[in-house]
């Protein structure tokens, strides 16, 4: 069997567009973990940096994939 080279592009390209959002999530959840530990605010900085980190990544998925599409 032979794996067409385009479809394995397409599928690390993606692979790595998911590996960055949850590099995002995790980012968000840090430093609101920090921030609210620094100025004792807890849990409020921590939700806010987890759905930004949330936002950001669907946006970076989004992006990738529309510059990305695979062959019709």
């Amino acid at each position: 069997m032979i794996v067409d080279p385009k479809w394995l592009r397409y599928a690390s390209i993606m692979s790595s567009a998911v590996t960055v959002k949850g590099l995002l999530i995790f980012g968000g959840y840090w430093v609101g973990e920090y921030a609210d530990k620094r100025w004792g605010t807890s849990p409020w900085l921590m939700f806010v940096g987890i759905i930004s980190g949330t936002t950001l990544g669907f946006y970076w998925l989004l992006h990738v994939a529309k510059r990305e599409r695979p062959p019709s």
